[in-house]
C-alpha cells in the first residue's frame, strides 16, 4: 500500500510539473507579464521554473521511496514531510489567493490528498512484496 501511495504522489507531482511548464501559454504570459515591473515579471518566471524543478524532484523522490525496502531513514521521512508540507501550503493558500472556483477546488482537493498520502506513507510499514524482491545485504 505504501508503494502505491508514493507512486500516486509522484504521478501528481510530475503532472503538476507538466502543467506549470505550460503557464507561459495557458496564462498568456507574453502579454500579461509585461504589465508587471521587470523585477516582478522575472520573479514570477523564476518562481515558476523553481516550482517545476521542485515538482520533478518530488516525483522522482516519491518513485525512489516507493521502491525502498525497509523503514525510512530520518532523511527520507524529511523528504516526505517536505512534500506533504509543500502541498498543504498550496492547498491552504488556494482559496484566499485565487478565490473559490471549481478549478481551484479541484487543485485544493488534489493538494490536500497528496498531503495525506505523504503523511500516511510515513506511518505505513514496508510493503511485504518489496521485502522478498530485495535480499538483505
Amino acid at each position: 500500500m505504501r508503494a502505491k501511495l508514493l507512486y500516486a504522489s509522484g504521478g501528481v507531482a510530475l503532472a503538476f510539473a507538466v502543467f506549470h511548464s505550460f503557464f507561459w501559454v495557458l496564462f498568456d504570459w507574453a502579454a500579461e507579464l509585461p504589465r508587471l515591473s521587470a523585477v516582478n515579471a522575472g520573479i514570477m518566471q523564476i518562481f515558476n521554473i523553481v516550482c517545476i524543478f521542485a515538482f520533478l524532484f518530488q516525483g522522482f523522490a516519491s518513485f525512489a521511496l516507493a521502491k525502498k525496502p525497509g523503514p525510512f531513514s530520518v532523511a527520507e521521512k524529511s523528504i516526505l514531510v517536505f512534500i506533504g508540507g509543500f502541498y498543504f501550503l498550496r492547498g491552504a493558500l488556494g482559496f484566499p489567493l485565487f478565490g473559490i472556483s471549481i478549478p481551484e477546488m479541484v487543485v485544493v482537493m488534489v493538494c490536500l490528498m497528496v498531503t495525506i498520502i505523504n503523511l500516511l506513507a510515513l506511518k505505513l510499514p514496508q510493503d511485504p512484496g518489496l521485502a522478498a524482491s530485495h535480499p538483505a545485504s
